[in-house]
């Protein structure tokens, strides 16, 4: 059994946007699943549906979260009515102290498993030229997008949350200003933002996680995309990373940095290593709740850097620094 400390000690550890995890449901084999099966629905604030989300990976899982006020919503889905009150039960020890609202469950048709979860994911427009949509819905795009195909479903990063869509509109336009520069994405998820990048025609673009799952899901993201000639994905620890255990021979000219405020600022060292000491490098700081935020920003400018631009989504800050 998963204790709560080890929960908070995954999200900790495995947090990408991502801080990036707009809609994450997990739903292999469904089509071997009963006609009546039955969904939990639970209401709760963001930070546990996200470390839940992250921890029970294994459980047929979508998370909601609100765009705006408001609490997210779990919807757990269950081959029956007695499984579903034994997720219930479940969750109640998993996280003790978590505040839940009034469960419900409900029967849904074996479809509306299946399909119930894409009403939240659309095509979106996140900047000037990224789009991210999912592989179901067709997109009439103009001459300078960029089209980033992403399911949900299988880690980090979609593309909705705030943290994600903030990094996106940074990297859209550094590439304006500086198309030749070399990016690293530390924490990929999904890959995304990596993918983005490649696909904005950045020369050299390394996507990071410490999780194996997470960077097979970015190398398969990359082969959807057409960019894995172009994109190489590393399983690596920020606490412990090196250039060569990135296959750098140099630092990166753009650090994108989707964590959380606790890492940004316990690894700074480490992240602004990875930084080229080229004077105007970039580092996009994300994943910090806007009353975090000023601890993050001291930590990096008494490293040396100096704010650009803040960008506010939802509740979360996102900062992009460049090196003095």
């Amino acid at each position: 059994m998963v204790k709560l400390s080890n929960l908070f000690d995954k999200l900790a550890t495995r947090f990408h946007a991502e801080c990036q995890l707009e809609f994450s449901p997990k739903i292999p084999g469904y089509m071997n699943k009963p006609a009546d099966s039955y969904a939990l629905v639970i209401e709760t604030d963001e930070t546990n549906a996200l470390i839940l989300a992250e921890t029970l990976v294994d459980w047929n899982l979508g998370v909601h979260l609100p765009e705006g006020a408001g609490p997210a919503r779990l919807e757990i889905f269950c081959a029956t009515r007695a499984e579903a009150e034994s997720r219930l039960k479940a969750l109640k020890v998993l996280a003790p102290q978590a505040q839940f609202g009034a469960p419900t469950i409900k029967p849904v048709e074996r479809q509306d498993w299946a399909e119930s979860w894409k009403q939240f994911f659309h095509t979106q427009r996140v900047s000037d030229r990224i789009v991210v949509k999912p592989s179901w819905e067709s997109f009439e795009e103009r001459p300078e997008d960029c089209i980033v195909e992403i399911d949900p479903g299988l880690s980090f990063g979609t593309g909705l949350h705030g943290t994600t869509r903030a990094c996106l509109r940074f990297l859209d336009a550094w590439q304006r200003r500086q198309p030749k520069a070399f990016v690293l994405d530390m924490g990929c998820g999904t890959g995304i933002l990596a993918i983005a990048a490649a696909k904005l025609g950045f020369p050299r673009v390394t996507a990071m996680d410490n999780d194996p799952a997470a960077v097979r899901v970015a190398r398969a993201n990359a082969v959807i995309n057409g960019v894995a000639d172009r994109m190489e994905c590393i399983q690596a620890d920020v606490a412990r990373v090196t250039l060569a255990e990135l296959k750098a021979d140099q630092a990166y000219d753009l650090v994108l940095a989707n964590l959380l405020a606790d890492i940004l600022i316990q690894w700074a060292d480490r992240i602004i290593a990875a930084v080229s000491r080229i004077p105007g490098s970039g580092l996009v700081l994300s994943g910090i709740m806007e009353e975090q935020y000023e601890a993050v920003r001291s930590a990096y400018m008494a490293r040396g850097f100096v704010e650009q631009e803040s960008i506010i989504l939802e509740r979360w800050k996102t900062g992009c620094f460049r090196r003095n």
